[in-house]
């Protein structure tokens, strides 16, 4: 999703920051040259989301995993989410490490800000 964004705002190019130096190298020659670069993965991702009109990043998340983020949303710790939705905190620690992969980030800010933007039931709206 990020990358999406990226794109759409202008960006010719976008690499990881764990990407190899050499695939660096690359990307910074064929940007600078005027042509786009993106990984063979990243590139593959969003062909494939383009492909299935899957511009929201949640529409592939279960219904444990938008409650979740949900409740990420609101600021509410670990724990607490752990509680409301009788689960484990190691659990909750799970779906969150799942939610980062399945959206491309890295943090809990990150999170809370995809959550915000595409969530339909935010707070002080209904609940999922």
């Amino acid at each position: 999703m990020i990358v999406s964004r990226a794109l759409e705002v202008g960006a010719n190019g976008y690499v990881l920051k764990d990407t190899s130096p050499e695939e660096f190298s690359k990307a910074f020659r064929r940007v600078r040259d005027g042509q786009p670069y993106l990984s063979h993965d990243l590139a593959s991702q969003i062909a494939f989301m383009e492909a299935r009109g899957d511009r929201n990043p949640l529409s592939r998340m279960t219904l444990r995993e938008l409650q979740t983020l949900s409740l990420i949303a609101e600021g509410k710790p670990y724990i607490s989410i752990a509680e409301e939705l009788h689960v484990s905190y190691k659990t909750v620690v799970n779906t969150c490490a799942q939610l980062k992969a399945k959206l491309g980030v890295r943090t809990l800010p990150e999170l809370m800000r995809i959550a915000i933007q595409h969530l339909p039931n935010m707070p002080g709206r209904s609940t999922l």
